[in-house]
């Protein structure tokens, strides 16, 4: 009662059309309740980064997989994700990992040039999927989290490794 998703419509009219969907999410205040949102939704995998705390990794992961959606970590690789956003799970990617400058690309990020992995595009090619971006924020008037899927990027897997970092 404390989540809604809007936009849930375009995720399903590009199912039913044959697209595989990645949803494009950053991580943010809101970032878990984009996850629990999509979760409600649609059958999902996506990226998890243990945490350092074993008490903060059973909480997070815990909520991110409480829904059924299915959390794979960087010693899983990329296979188990391609081939569940193949095989139709809605793919919740994050694009703001930093793994040192021989892996990265420079995106601004709120006019500022960071460091991100030039991946989603590759991703959206190896899966045959379609880019959504989805947003997250808290409505205070109406005290909840408002999920947003908005309009799809159709050929994602077209743009290069800095056309994909900078979107």
């Amino acid at each position: 009662r404390f989540v809604e998703l809007e936009g849930a419509h375009r995720v399903r009219e590009l199912q039913r059309s044959g697209h595989n969907v990645i949803a494009l999410t950053s991580h943010s205040v809101g970032l878990e309740f984009s996850v629990l949102g999509l979760s409600f939704e649609f059958d999902c995998s996506g990226p998890y980064k243990p945490m350092k705390s074993p008490l903060v990794d059973w909480l997070v992961a815990g909520g991110r997989t409480r829904f059924g959606v299915r959390a794979y970590t960087r010693g899983d690789g990329m296979r188990p994700l391609i081939r569940d956003t193949r095989n139709g799970r809605v793919l919740i990617y994050l694009a703001d990992e930093d793994l040192g400058i021989e892996h990265s690309v420079f995106a601004n990020f709120f006019a500022e040039p960071k460091a991100t992995l030039p991946v989603l595009a590759r991703l959206a090619r190896q899966c045959r999927a379609v880019v959504v971006p989805c947003t997250s924020c808290y409505d205070t008037r109406r005290r909840r989290y408002t999920v947003k899927l908005l309009e799809p990027v159709m050929n994602f897997d077209q743009y290069d490794e800095q056309q994909s970092a900078e979107y």
